[in-house]
């Protein structure tokens, strides 16, 4: 990629801790060392990358330089993957060529450290002054590095940059946004200050840049506007039967998510089976077996609160013909089984208030619980929460009569209501369950043997342990207080 005539000016004017200036330096090893401690510098001076330019004496000649990154190797892999594969994490990586006064110069852009310190093949650097050391023997600013890195998220890092603003804002569907605003498109100067605000554009080192958060959310065509984040995606796939065995079709929405977000939801509605239902004033209509709102919900959430440090994974939604499966890359930040009644945490700040003001997501903390409702409400099995050690998965069955659900599933419905009783204050009853499973007073015994095995399984306890009664007791969940 040619080097933008905006940064080369900012290249050249020195080194510093976050540029470094090579003429012909092919030691690869330490250039993975170098690119490992601007990176981390990089972060600690405030920047979004850090940069080898080759081609520049150190007294700030230019010389020129016969560097080939493309064409160079580290035992049979290319240069530029070897060296990406041995940074962790995975950090951006771009390689840039331009001419100054017929010299050639050649950059390679780092990305400033993100979620933890940038190594390469393991060990972390950091720049002292001008001069690479490992960052373990600097415990002030290793310190000051992870407290950045806490305060500094994915979200908010620089990407897309364009010539100027209208070439950057060309690449969002500014349009689009303002229509879920509900407001009128303003002039180009209240759209920048807009933008600025909300963190979906950034003004980086005399650029116009996206936000990786505004990129995500908003880009007419997420492969034409960074390919690296194409990875990341919403992806469909609908599946013939209940299993992974026979694919009828999949999906992957070009748009930001929330640009695409209504497409996606009518895709996905359009895959799952309708039943006939009849309005108050006797009109028949057909209606989706699950409910809309609590498919938009998982979505939303699986867009909002994934791991958007995993770069090589997005979200997924699969759609078979007795549930529908949601994964979203990255283990919660809450256990599974307490999203119901504990303060929601956001891995992505930026991302899940641009959300909220576009009417994607619903008010903070009315997410997992508000489906769990509108499950119960429909008489529809429990949604299963399952956290993996990458993922996170979120399963929404199809409607089964009681005779049908597992064990399992009539446990899981016994706590998720106990839970959401809690949080209303309330505790779950024997009379409470048969009337969430739908089923009749001669089956009171089937539920107390649910709930028997329940406080069994440690996911219920009685509200008062020395009752005798089965008929009044009273039960809430197994963290919850008496």
């Amino acid at each position: 990629m040619p080097i933008p005539p905006e940064l080369l000016p900012l290249l050249l004017k020195g080194e510093n801790a976050w540029v470094e200036w090579k003429e012909n330096n092919a030691d690869w090893e330490r250039i993975g060392e170098r690119l490992s401690a601007l990176s981390n510098s990089a972060l600690l001076a405030g920047q979004s990358y850090g940069y080898i330019v080759w081609g520049v004496a150190d007294n700030g000649q230019i010389t020129g330089t016969n560097i080939d990154p493309e064409n160079s190797k580290k035992g049979n892999e290319r240069i530029m993957a070897w060296m990406q594969n041995m940074l962790t994490p995975r950090v951006g990586l771009e390689w840039l060529t331009g001419e100054v006064e017929g010299d050639k110069i050649v950059v390679c852009k780092v990305e400033a450290a993100i979620s933890q310190p940038t190594a390469f093949r393991g060990k972390r650097f950091v720049r002292i002054d001008t001069i690479t050391k490992p960052l373990d023997q600097y415990p002030a600013q290793e310190r000051e590095l992870w407290k950045r890195l806490e305060a500094t998220h994915w979200e908010a890092q620089a990407t897309a940059c364009g010539r100027n603003f209208k070439d950057t804002l060309d690449k969002i569907g500014i349009g689009e946004y303002y229509r879920l605003l509900n407001r009128p498109v303003p002039t180009l100067k209240a759209i920048e200050d807009d933008l600025l605000r909300a963190q979906v554009m950034l003004h980086v080192e005399g650029q116009w840049c996206l936000s990786n958060a505004g990129a995500l959310a908003l880009s007419v065509d997420l492969q034409q506007v960074e390919p690296k984040l194409a990875r990341k995606q919403l992806r469909i796939r609908v599946f013939k039967q209940n299993s992974r065995l026979e694919l009828r079709q999949s999906w992957d929405m070009p748009e930001g998510y929330f640009l695409g977000f209504q497409q996606a939801m009518a895709y996905i509605l359009r895959h799952i089976p309708q039943e006939e239902t009849y309005s108050l004033l006797g009109i028949r209509q057909d209606t989706t077996i699950v409910s809309p709102l609590a498919i938009r919900e998982v979505v939303a959430n699986a867009l909002i609160h994934q791991d958007l440090t995993i770069l090589g994974a997005g979200p997924i939604v699969n759609v078979f013909s007795d549930r529908i499966e949601v994964v979203s890359p990255g283990t919660p930040l809450i256990p599974a089984d307490r999203m119901i009644d504990l303060p929601p945490k956001s891995r992505n700040p930026a991302l899940a208030t641009l959300a909220r003001r576009l009417g994607i997501a619903e008010e903070e903390g009315k997410g997992i619980d508000r489906v769990i409702s509108l499950n119960e409400e429909a008489g529809l099995p429990a949604p299963e929460l399952r956290a993996d050690p990458e993922s996170f998965t979120v399963v929404l069955h199809y409607p089964r009569p009681f005779a049908q659900l597992s064990l399992n599933d009539k446990l899981r419905a016994c706590y998720q209501h106990a839970a959401l009783m809690y949080t209303q204050n309330r505790a779950l009853t024997n009379q409470s369950l048969r009337a969430r499973l739908r089923v009749s007073l001669k089956q009171s015994s089937t539920v107390s043997f649910v709930i028997k095995k329940a406080i069994e399984q440690q996911l219920i306890k009685p509200v008062d342990g020395k009752s005798t009664s089965r008929k009044f007791a009273e039960y809430i969940p197994y963290w919850a207080s008496v």
